[in-house]
């Protein structure tokens, strides 16, 4: 590989890479104001207000700079930033990028890879990069969109620098899309979501008031609905489902066993169900929620079958909404021009541990299915391609 002329060739080249995806400089040099004292270090400091994923890139020289000399820098611009308002609302990802044109040694590499701000600032997420143009290579950040970026730029700084056109053209498609994706949004309400929370609340409400009222001082003071109120409602019985009532394992997924039960499943629909169908869109929001659920169901019957546990009963709706969580995991594997990337990596990226901690809270819980769970998970999942996110902006009609 070629390695490239000059640390500003590299950083222009990102920074052209960067702009052509929306982001822009937040203080043009050439054109005034006077300079801040605390950016007197930084080649380029960049600002890409994405949808869902805000992001400053700050590029900075490493040469001749020690690991105390970097985090001192990083802090100026942090408090720097910081007094502009630039961390105030939104979380925003600081993005530290440490060029060097002599390889540094091991130890410099893995500070300035570690680069974070010693100050806290509500949402801010920093990360922290380093470009080593002698060796063209690129330390921190693997799989990051911004990596790719970095990455790109060390290929092509050797070769032409993109002009002007091509950087207007793709601010313009970039533009274009993400109006698009903001047109989708505001189109797509979470009704479905709603509708569903009110099925679960008003039927969970009607089959404790048909109880009688023992059965509501019960349930107000935390205690669970009586089996055989579950079971003349519809709940997952492996017996009577292998006697020909198939239908229980779908009216399982509206029947809940307690207050907190209940609470606590619609309390996550409404929080990760809002996401997924705005990005996916009402009806298949609908089909992968309904369908993961039966998956759920399914998985459930044939694991109390197999353990032998066919008298005992099944309610809730958790199946299902782990099935819009795995929905919403698979979001950066596909292709859509109109939901940004860097929205889909982020949403993915912040399911992933949310899942896990349920799925290990469910599994040290007492009287809960996590096979329902990983049955729901992994059908949402396989339903999300079946189902997938819109890949073009729909059509404009007159």
């Amino acid at each position: 590989m070629i390695a490239p002329k000059s640390q500003q060739e590299f950083v222009r080249t990102a920074s052209h890479e960067l702009q052509a995806e929306g982001a822009h400089v937040l203080f043009d040099r050439t054109i005034g104001p006077r300079v801040p004292e605390w950016l007197g270090f930084w080649d380029e400091v960049l600002v890409n207000e994405m949808p869902g994923a805000a992001a400053l890139s700050a590029f900075m020289p490493g040469d001749g700079a020690d690991a105390r000399t970097l985090q001192q820098r990083v802090d100026s611009l942090t408090a720097g930033l910081a007094d502009l308002g630039v961390f105030r609302g939104a979380s925003i990802a600081l993005n530290v990028v440490v060029t060097f044109t002599t390889s540094p040694d091991a130890g410099l590499r893995r500070a300035a890879t570690h680069l974070v701000p010693r100050a806290y600032f509500p949402g801010l997420r920093p990360h922290a990069y380093v470009v080593d143009l002698a060796a063209n290579e690129v330390s921190g950040g693997r799989g990051t969109a911004l990596r790719e970026v970095l990455e790109q730029a060390l290929r092509s700084s050797a070769g032409p620098v993109v002009n002007q056109l091509e950087l207007e053209q793709r601010r313009t498609l970039h533009t274009s899309r993400t109006s698009q994706f903001y047109d989708l949004m505001r189109g797509r309400q979470p009704l479905v979501t709603s509708g569903l929370v009110l099925a679960n609340v008003l039927i969970c409400l009607v089959m404790v008031l048909s109880s009688g009222s023992a059965a509501l001082t019960t349930v107000l003071h935390g205690g669970p609905v009586a089996d055989g109120t579950v079971r003349s409602w519809g709940a997952q019985s492996p017996t009577l489902i292998e006697h020909g009532q198939w239908w229980r394992l779908f009216t399982e997924m509206f029947l809940h066993a307690s207050l907190t039960h209940i609470l606590f499943n619609m309390a996550s629909l409404l929080a990760i169900g809002t996401l997924a169908e705005r990005l996916y869109g009402s009806a298949k929001f609908l089909a992968i929620y309904l369908g993961a659920g039966l998956i759920g169901s399914i998985v459930s019957f044939s694991f109390s079958v197999a353990q032998g546990h066919v008298n005992i009963l099944g309610v809730g709706a958790s199946g299902a909404i782990f099935g819009v969580a795995g929905a919403l995991l698979t979001v950066r594997f596909q292709q859509s021009d109109v939901i940004p990337a860097a929205l889909r990596r982020r949403v993915s990226s912040s399911m992933a541990p949310l899942v896990l901690i349920s799925l290990f809270l469910a599994a040290v819980t007492p009287y809960v299915d996590n096979s329902a769970h990983l049955g729901g998970l992994l059908g949402g999942m396989i339903l999300s391609f079946a189902f997938p996110l819109v890949k073009t902006a729909p059509a404009a009609t007159s």
